[in-house]
């Protein structure tokens, strides 16, 4: 005659009840930890969709199981991380944006005051890469190096159709933003597209110069220092 079963014990029902997690809820904390990647760009924002949709197919099948899976608090969790990070991601990737769009603006207006203020070499700088600039004194016009290979990018800058016009423009002209794009790029590097109106007295009230220009931001080696640059290929008139 067997022997009655003696009662499981609290520790013996313990077990048996962590053998039994659902695997789906599992795998919600898991895809919940990994949504964390979104933050690094949208090409990564699909992973707290997928961690979303699993913790609630998750929680769906633990609470039709009638208690025999467990693990409902783990894809709450789950469910928690990817919409978190589902909400961080693009948070971040917008307000840099705007950010980026901002100090490009900035820059640009700086880079278009000197020219129509007759600082075309002050101009000038802004086109090339932080490590090569120089300071240049109220007034100069001439980089102090003479020889061809230094004043050729120069002279090849006063050729460009839009800096004759803005040089003629005059001091009295009025620099109006008209749109600022993100273009695209990394944390190394970003490209962003701007479109400046300028009204002058020299082409008449009603009428107006729209330039467009990419200014491309880099960090300096070896820090976290923002570089502008004008890429003088992409500056012209519409």
């Amino acid at each position: 005659m067997s022997q009655p079963s003696a009662p499981l014990s609290s520790a013996d029902r313990d077990i048996i009840e962590y053998g039994r997690i659902s695997g789906w809820a599992l795998a919600a904390v898991l895809f919940g930890l990994l949504s964390a990647a979104a933050i690094i760009g949208p090409i990564l924002w699909f992973i707290p969709i997928l961690a979303g949709v699993i913790s609630i197919v998750a929680m769906q099948r633990i609470t039709a199981s009638d208690r025999q899976l467990s693990g409902w608090h783990l894809a709450l969790l789950g469910l928690l991380l990817a919409v978190f990070f589902g909400a961080a991601g693009p948070v971040r990737t917008l307000s840099r944006q705007y950010m980026l769009e901002a100090r490009a603006t900035h820059f640009t207006e700086k880079f278009m005051e000197l020219l129509v203020q007759n600082e075309p070499l002050a101009a000038f700088q802004f086109t090339l890469p932080a490590a090569k600039r120089t300071v240049v004194q109220g007034g100069q016009t001439e980089p102090k190096d003479k020889s061809a290979d230094a004043k050729k990018p120069y002279d090849e800058f006063l050729k460009l159709e839009p800096v004759k016009q803005l040089l003629a423009a005059g001091a009295e002209s009025k620099i109006e933003p008209l749109s600022t794009t993100y273009i695209g790029g990394d944390d190394l590097r970003d490209e962003v597209l701007v479109r400046l109106r300028i009204r002058s007295p020299q082409i008449g009230e009603s009428k107006s110069t729209v330039v467009q220009m990419y200014a491309e931001r880099t960090l300096a080696y070896g820090s976290h220092t923002e570089q502008w640059q004008i890429l003088p290929r992409t500056f012209r008139i519409e």
